[in-house]
Formats: C-alpha cells, sequence, structure tokens
C-alpha cells in the first residue's frame, strides 16, 4: 500500500506543476476554438450549429479550469498548517467579499466582531459564500453578527431558492450539485472548501431550516474570539 507521504507528494504534484499543465492543455484547446471560430464561414448554413457546439466546448474548458482551480485550493487548505493565531475584525472581509461578488448585504448584529485565527482562510471562506450567492442566492444577503459564551457567530441569509431539508446534509460534499442544468453550472466544491477553511481556524458551518416567511439559503458559521 502507498504511504502517506506518496499521497502527500502526488497531491503536490497536482497542486504545482499537474494544475500548470492541464492549465496549458486549457489554453490550447480554448486557442484552437478561437480559430476554428475565425475560419467559420458566416453565409454557411450551419454557422449557427457551429457556434452553438464552439460554445458550448468553450464553456466546458472553461469549467474544467474552474474545477481544477478549486480542487487545488481544497488541497491546499487541507495540507496547510495553520500559522498562529492571530486576532482580525471580522466585518471589513464581510463587506470586501460581498462587494468583490457584487451581492447587495445588509449587516446586523455586534458592529465590531472580532475574529481568532488565520484571517486567509476566513477570506477564502467568505469568498466561497458570496460566490454562492453571487450565482445562486438572488446576489443578496442578511448577515447577522453574534457573540455568544462559545465564540462568534455569523447568520447569514440569501435571496435565493434555498434547499429542501433532505439535501442540506448532502451539501458539504464533494462534488456534489443541486442546481439545474439551466442555472450558473458549478465545481461542486464551494462549500467542502468553506468547511475545510473554517476548520482550519478552529470554527465550522451548518445549513439552518429557515421559516417559509425566511425563504433562501441560511448559513450559520460558527468562529473563535
Amino acid at each position: 500500500m502507498p504511504s502517506t507521504n506518496y499521497y502527500e507528494e502526488v497531491c503536490d504534484a497536482l497542486c504545482g506543476k499537474g494544475r500548470h499543465d492541464i492549465r496549458a492543455h486549457l489554453r490550447a484547446v480554448r486557442q484552437f476554438i478561437q480559430l476554428v471560430r475565425e475560419d467559420l464561414n458566416p453565409d454557411d448554413s450551419q454557422h449557427a450549429l457551429w457556434e452553438k457546439h464552439l460554445q458550448i466546448s468553450c464553456s466546458s474548458a472553461s469549467l474544467l479550469g474552474d474545477l481544477i482551480d478549486r480542487l487545488t485550493t481544497l488541497i491546499r487548505i487541507e495540507q496547510s498548517d495553520p500559522p498562529e493565531a492571530v486576532t482580525f475584525a471580522v466585518l471589513p472581509v464581510v463587506h470586501s467579499q460581498a462587494e468583490r461578488f457584487q451581492v447587495s448585504v445588509r449587516t446586523t448584529g455586534v458592529e465590531h466582531m472580532a475574529c481568532s485565527g488565520d484571517p486567509a482562510m476566513f477570506e477564502q471562506a467568505m469568498s466561497e459564500c458570496f460566490d454562492n450567492i453571487a450565482k445562486y442566492g438572488g446576489k443578496q444577503a442578511a448577515v447577522d453578527l453574534i457573540e455568544t459564551a462559545d465564540g462568534s457567530v455569523i447568520d447569514i441569509r440569501d435571496a435565493g431558492p434555498g434547499l429542501p431539508t433532505e439535501q442540506r446534509d448532502l451539501a458539504f460534499e464533494l462534488f456534489r450539485r443541486f442546481v439545474p442544468v439551466h442555472n450558473p453550472p458549478g465545481a461542486g466544491l464551494g462549500f467542502p472548501i468553506v468547511l475545510a477553511a473554517l476548520r482550519k481556524i478552529g470554527g465550522g458551518i451548518q445549513l439552518v431550516d429557515s421559516s417559509e416567511a425566511e425563504a433562501g439559503l441560511h448559513l450559520r458559521i460558527h468562529v473563535p474570539r
């Protein structure tokens, strides 16, 4: 049986040269698609059909690139040794990631909430959360910051369709997707990355049941103070 070091070497290779090589091949595929597109005759009766298939091929190449990026991100998080914990403000990270993904956010609760841990890991978790809201959550979110005896809680509710109760326990499985094909496709790695990043700072995440009056996905994030 291969040793643990062997698997670590494989992961290191995937995150390094393997990722670089895959993306180089994807660039070549995109360049070929562009060359074919430029050679198409707009008067050809099959032009529209060719254009449709080329667009599908280009989108597939982009999705594969995103999948590789997210998979290597998850591997790097899992393999990383957490640095010495520092204290940082939560709200600026929330606002910066909401702005990055053009999500309208309304915040309530403890304005000057602080978290103890690796700020880069927390930022990665918030990045994935707001990326998900931008794609599937209506680009709107309500964020409530709560301090408890055990730490701090960040409640995030979006304006999307949410998930049925029976699917919530599956949300953190690798490559799990729930959206229909006509919605923006994803890699199925967003929530696993959020969970892995939060665990690195001693935190966690759960999906909370929402009432019918509170439609949308409700995330409850726990972080240490």
